[in-house]
């Protein structure tokens, strides 16, 4: 069944709810390993974009508030290592309420609902991306494997297409979302900062360096 897309200007976040319910019954193919959520929720984003047919605003929030909407949806849509692709549609569409309800309250994004979401959704997609990146191992079915430089630059030149496809859309909030990983791994391991990355091979014109 195709779904059309409702009136957003009626009810944003009944808009939102109808969105996230549609995409969240089906799920791409997954070819790559690694975590499946850092794939799921761009294309998720994407999806339920272009559903509501939502072009994002360019102004951006300062940094501290852009790692507290990341963590947020850390809390809120992705806690306890589960995967977005498993959990029912009508149970995502309520993750999903419960995020836009906290980010909002807090005022983190002063967004309609559904902007809101999808904003969220992307600065968490680039910053978490950059911010594993940076780490001495990876994530693989049964276990860790440790990074070599190589996967660090093909991990990274795949974030950059992505964050480059979205810039030519007019949507700056992933490469926002990699400007935000070096903040949020500071905040995150304090003192042992330097000590717990690897972050000499980022190219020097990243917006990680932002």
């Amino acid at each position: 069944m195709q779904f059309s897309p409702p009136d957003v200007g009626m009810n944003s976040k009944i808009a939102l709810q109808q969105a996230v319910e549609s995409t969240g019954r089906s799920w791409p193919q997954l070819y790559s390993r690694g975590d499946p959520n850092t794939i799921d929720i761009f294309w998720h984003a994407r999806k339920v974009a272009n559903v509501l047919r939502v072009q994002l605003p360019v102004e951006l929030p300062k940094k501290e508030l852009g790692v507290s909407v990341v963590e947020k949806v850390e809390r809120y849509f992705v806690s306890g290592g589960t995967l977005v692709r498993q959990v029912p549609a009508a149970d995502l569409s309520e993750k999903a309420l419960r995020l836009v309800d906290s980010v909002r309250n807090e005022r983190l994004l002063l967004l309609a609902e559904h902007e809101s979401y999808i904003a969220a959704l992307y600065s968490w997609h680039g910053c978490i991306n950059m911010a594993k990146l940076l780490r001495a191992k990876f994530v693989v079915p049964g276990g860790e494997e440790s990074y070599a430089v190589d996967d660090r630059i093909q991990g990274y030149e795949l974030l950059r297409r992505q964050w480059c496809e979205e810039d030519i859309k007019g949507n700056p909030w992933v490469r926002y979302g990699v400007s935000l990983a070096r903040l949020l791994e500071k905040n995150r391991k304090g003192e042992q900062f330097s000590q717990k990355i690897i972050e000499d091979w980022v190219p020097q014109d990243s917006p990680y360096w932002d």
